[in-house]
């Protein structure tokens, strides 16, 4: 498993093809551990789920506007009735639910650390709030379609309304391009780092290198030496095996 993490490391450039094992793995760790989580936030956005996603699951819903179209050819309505139905329809799906699946997204994420009484306080308020928002936002959407029927100025403000709705919608799942772009360049300078204090750090048990069994690099040569007592008992070509990964070894290994 070692090697092929190590020639996956080389292969896509992380470290030199020169470098040795120990360098891949290193860098590799630090891979894991700053690449991983920022990938992951950078992919899903501000919101923590993809905008299509939302749209899509809402899909079934917004089908509804035909069933609109059809009563308004039945009942031989007006079409601008039918035109501000397809306008707030499509603000609902493209807009209102999406920014309702946002807020609940990151007000669950605030619950995480929460237990017992204060867990189920936080849903219930959080419930609440959410049902507060989409009240508001759907009602306000309907309120300036039945004035909109009558009224041209009502007409404006409901546009203008869908129009603050859409900014709304795009701040909260605008994707993290800036991040995405400078990380990369960071992380390999960090792996590269990383992996070179890696290599210029003693490898040896908690304990130290005076113990029985430490395993260290000889100073002169590339040889790894396995001290007992002061008697070296091993003499090997220099490479230490690392039994658990560059961070936290307890046990290497000549």
């Amino acid at each position: 498993v070692e090697g092929n993490v190590a020639s996956f490391m080389k292969d896509f450039g992380y470290v030199a093809r020169a470098s040795p094992d120990i360098a891949a793995l290193a860098a590799f760790d630090s891979l894991v551990r700053d690449a991983v989580p920022a990938a992951l936030k950078w992919s899903w956005g501000r919101s923590g789920i993809k905008y299509r996603h939302v749209v899509a699951a809402f899909l079934c819903e917004t089908l509804s506007v035909l069933d609109r179209f059809g009563s308004t050819v039945f009942a031989r309505e007006s079409m601008r009735k039918f035109l501000l139905d397809l306008v707030v329809s499509m603000a609902s799906h493209f807009a209102v639910y999406p920014i309702v699946a946002a807020i609940t997204l990151r007000l669950a994420n605030e619950n995480l650390g929460l237990e017992g009484y204060w867990d189920l306080g936080f849903i219930a308020l959080m419930a609440l709030l959410i049902l507060l928002v989409y009240t508001f936002m759907l009602g306000a959407l309907y309120a300036l379609r039945d004035n909109a029927l009558k009224h041209d100025w009502a007409l404006a403000v409901l546009l203008c309304f869908i129009l603050i709705l859409a900014v709304v919608t795009r701040l909260l799942y605008s994707p993290l391009a800036l991040a995405a772009q400078q990380f990369q360049p960071q992380l390999l300078r960090k792996s590269e780092e990383e992996a070179a204090k890696q290599l210029d750090a003693p490898l040896a048990t908690p304990g130290g290198l005076g113990e029985p069994g430490a395993c260290r690099l000889a100073d002169t040569s590339d040889t790894c030496s396995v001290d007992d007592e002061g008697t070296p008992k091993e003499v090997v070509p220099k490479v230490a095996v690392l039994l658990e990964g560059p961070r936290g070894v307890t046990a290497p290994r000549c």
